[in-house]
């Protein structure tokens, strides 16, 4: 995820151990269900307020 991340320019997101089961729910939503909705909110709560990396900025 986190390559994905950052090939995106953006920095990588660590996910807090107490919120481990809720991320790991979220991906096997996605992998069995084939549901990504789940673990694509999660993924971006926990992105929020992250910068995007310093050459993709708009005002460079």
């Amino acid at each position: 995820m986190n390559a994905l991340l950052a090939s995106g320019g953006y920095s990588w997101t660590t996910i807090p151990v107490h919120e481990r089961s809720a991320y790991l729910a979220s991906l096997e939503c996605a992998n069995l269900d084939h549901d990504i909705v789940p673990f694509t909110e999660f993924i971006a709560k926990h992105m929020l307020n992250v910068p995007l990396s310093r050459g993709l900025q708009s005002d460079e």
